[in-house]
């Protein structure tokens, strides 16, 4: 029994031994346990001429085999416990993103909603364009770190019923629509509610909202009747392949308290040219409850603006 406790302490203090040299130098020790590898192949050869003819040959290679099999052990263990702590960090890296962002949100709506009374139109509307541009950038960067994939974003605002207009977007955006040039165009024109497949589901259809991780697969699906994604002709998928996409909306309530309908004053898009299968009708998916997030933060904000917006235009018509 004693005899196999030492054993056993041997053991443990030759794994450790390796253990502490391996992450001292990992590039030599890794070296080193291939060179063994290889030369364990190539003794293997003459094992049995070898075994048959000499006793202490043999107890050496028994030896070798062991400490081959050691260092391995001790290389897979060392790349295993790497990987944990790398997932780790990521994942770490990716609550603290998460964090900074919907403080920085909540913040900063709040200090520019309490601003709005005091402010031109313009410096409101610079204000916002402002601060939903810096939001969609952070917003694609949670994403695509998340997805490991290059996820776009923007938002569109209702201009007038069942028309929208593109107010903002991220910097992923305006690189895969073709750069700014392209877009500073594109973001002229306003878009028919009835031209989009996932703006009609939301706003005429009255979805929740819209989510699909493979666009390619549900238009095949589709009649030719169903107007997919017009506004870019038949090319949509070469810009992306699959979306969310989030109605920037309050419900309004009657007296009684109960939902009479939803006031909606835009809508929060992300997409991607990679298939993602997790976003498909999927409420519970990492980008939907993110994007969720900044969607309903934005109401109140935009609101404000449109308000004041519509009461100045009527002013100015009485005057």
């Amino acid at each position: 029994m004693q005899i196999m406790r030492r054993v056993s302490d041997l053991w443990n203090k030759f794994r450790n031994y390796l253990d502490k040299k391996r992450k001292e130098n990992k590039k030599a020790f890794d070296f080193c346990t291939k060179a063994g590898e290889s030369l364990w192949v190539i003794l293997s050869a003459f094992f049995p001429s070898l075994i048959e003819n000499n006793i202490i040959v043999t107890g050496f290679l028994l030896i070798s085999f062991f400490g081959v099999f050691l260092f391995q052990w001790a290389v897979l263990k060392n790349e295993f416990e790497s990987q944990v702590e790398s997932n780790e960090d990521k994942f770490n890296s990716q609550m603290m993103n998460v964090a900074q962002f919907t403080h920085s949100v909540a913040h900063g709506i709040k200090i520019n909603i309490a601003n709005v009374p005091y402010q031109e139109i313009n410096f409101t509307r610079d204000a916002l364009a402002s601060f939903i541009k810096e939001g969609l950038n952070t917003l694609e960067s949670n994403l695509s770190s998340k997805y490991e994939k290059t996820i776009s974003a923007s938002i569109k605002l209702c201009t007038k019923e069942n028309w929208l207009k593109t107010f903002g977007r991220g910097v992923n955006n305006i690189e895969s629509r073709g750069g700014e040039a392209r877009v500073i165009k594109l973001d002229k024109r306003e878009h028919s509610v009835s031209s989009n497949y996932a703006y009609n589901a939301i706003i005429k259809m009255k979805l929740k909202f819209f989510a699909d991780g493979d666009l390619k697969n549900l238009s095949m699906k589709l009649k030719e009747k169903d107007k997919f994604y017009w506004e870019y002709s038949t090319d949509w998928s070469n810009y992306f392949r699959s979306t969310i996409v989030i109605p920037i909306r309050c419900p309004c309530f009657q007296k009684s308290g109960e939902v009479e309908e939803y006031k909606i004053v835009g809508l929060l898009c992300v997409d991607s040219h990679d298939v993602i299968p997790e976003w498909t009708n999927n409420s519970k998916s990492y980008g939907y409850e993110l994007t969720a997030f900044f969607a309903d933060s934005l109401y109140n904000y935009i609101n404000k603006y449109l308000e004041r917006q519509e009461s100045l235009k009527v002013e100015t018509e009485k005057n």
